[in-house]
């Protein structure tokens, strides 16, 4: 089965097999509603579900859920925080710079204020 932006199944798997090579990070919270057994049977009471979107509902809000009960997604979150900015620059620019040089300088300030917070949030 081929993953896609709609698609995938909650399935359990090793963290190898899980990763594909790409590495990996470790979230810690400071006051997780559920730890240990519980966590793993919330997980597993997910088993199966086919609902994957990797906006609404992707690894980050499975975890998030299954640790302290909530559907969030801090990476989805900044991702919007970034296009945002990058729209509004590209409404700015684009009333004075040609669409060619525009484009480009907005989807970069979108990249780069994305990476800026997610280096941060590593840090």
């Amino acid at each position: 089965m081929q993953l896609t932006l709609t698609s995938g199944v909650i399935e359990e798997t090793t963290l190898e097999d899980f990763s594909n090579g790409r590495g990996y990070s470790v979230k810690t919270y400071d006051k997780p509603q559920f730890t240990g057994l519980v966590v793993v049977q919330r997980a597993k009471s997910k088993l199966g579900e086919d609902q994957y979107s990797v906006f609404s509902n992707n690894c980050e809000h499975f975890c998030t859920w299954c640790i302290n009960d909530e559907h969030h997604s801090e990476q989805i979150k900044q991702a919007k925080i970034a296009s945002e900015k990058g729209l509004v620059a590209f409404t700015v620019l684009r009333k004075h710079i040609p669409a060619k040089v525009s484009i480009p300088l907005s989807l970069f300030y979108t990249a780069y204020h994305f990476l800026q917070k997610n280096q941060n949030s590593q840090s």
